[in-house]
């Protein structure tokens, strides 16, 4: 693993080495999370919208919408709502599914990657105390973000889907158009922004940021689950460019493992933070510094901040082939500053593909 681990060098202390090993899962973890939104995203295109546009086009053809209403339109299109209303609760139920069933292997491969990452880089044997399945389940079900749980914000994503259609398909017929027009206004055209790209953009948010917020929350749990070990949390905003002035701000700030602001403090937050590992004194042994033939000191203190574009700097061609691509690692290496090209090049992982990267 030395190839992932050259940015503060062997003699680094093991809080540096934690840092530089976190920043790197973290681009990992981005990864996945474009690959699960995809997923999620690639199910409701193929299973959701079809069905929708189905009925919408195939009812509408038997109402005639550039006439009057009249109590038989109304009945038709209370007919049309509640048949999209109950198609749409049926297919965002199965997607939720997927989505649960999605993160609690994300909390599972992010319980088992911290302790293990800690125990690779400790000159000395570290094994902390992971979280129970039941554990992983509450943080998934039940842990509020953004001011609520997972299913309420599925809930009202599910709302907003209904409604958009619903309104889509009223305006529509009060300006007359015909079932087909109706469709586009709802699915989008290249110069026509439609109801259903800006669903889309909802249920990404929502999947990014619940994701954040299940790397974070297994995070409190082990840290919780080894005080003896985590003396502190540091917050980390180091991801790349796109990093918000909140984010930013509290970069490389510690806090007690109890206290402070944890991420995702907004949606589509790529914040995180790492443990500070006590020193060898606070973990009641004996030494001063790492005994010889060892990788890493432990004294405790803080790693230094650092940017993203420095990080990547320091580590191996290989790590920035990774990162980058061949291509834009090359360029990079050349001295085109991370900004030309970071900031939308996630490909994606799926939670095995991330274990195998991370050896977990």
């Amino acid at each position: 693993m030395a190839d992932a681990r050259t940015a503060a060098g062997l003699n680094a202390t093991l809080n540096e080495r934690v840092l530089d090993r976190t920043i790197r899962h973290l681009v990992h973890v981005e990864r996945f999370k474009a690959g699960f939104s995809r997923r999620t995203l690639a199910f409701l295109d193929d299973e959701l919208l079809p069905d929708l546009l189905g009925q919408i086009e195939g009812r509408l053809a038997r109402i005639n919408t550039g006439a009057a209403v009249t109590p038989y339109t109304n009945q038709r299109l209370a007919e049309l709502f509640r048949s999209i209303s109950g198609r749409t609760a049926e297919r965002m139920s199965e997607a939720r599914s997927m989505v649960v069933g999605e993160l609690l292997e994300l909390a599972k491969a992010e319980a088992d990657w911290l302790p293990a990452m800690v125990a690779q880089e400790s000159p000395v044997s570290l094994s902390m105390v992971g979280p129970s399945t039941r554990q992983l389940q509450v943080i998934v079900r039940s842990k509020p973000f953004r001011g609520a749980i997972l299913r309420d914000h599925w809930k009202g994503l599910e709302r907003s889907v209904q409604q958009g259609i619903q309104q889509a398909v009223q305006l529509g017929i009060a300006q007359g158009q015909d079932p087909r027009a109706i469709a586009r206004r709802i699915r989008g055209t290249p110069t026509q922004p439609g109801v259903w790209p800006a669903k889309r953009n909802q249920v990404e948010a929502l999947v990014r940021t619940a994701s954040a917020h299940v790397q974070s929350q297994t995070r409190e749990v082990l840290y919780a689950e080894n005080p003896r070990i985590v003396s502190k949390v540091q917050f980390v905003a180091t991801l790349d460019t796109r990093t918000t002035v909140t984010c930013a701000s509290l970069d490389g700030r510690t806090f007690e493992a109890d206290l402070g602001p944890r991420p995702p403090l907004h949606w589509n937050c790529r914040s995180s933070t790492v443990p500070v590992i006590a020193s060898f004194r606070d973990l009641g042994i004996d030494l001063d510094e790492a005994p010889p033939g060892t990788r890493a000191s432990m004294n405790g203190q803080v790693a230094s901040t650092v940017t993203y574009q420095e990080w990547l700097k320091a580590q191996p061609a290989e790590v920035q082939n990774e990162m980058l691509g061949a291509t834009r690692a090359k360029a990079f290496r050349a001295g085109t500053p991370i900004t030309s090209f970071v900031a939308t090049d996630y490909s994606p992982l799926t939670i095995g593909q991330l274990r195998e990267l991370e050896r977990i």
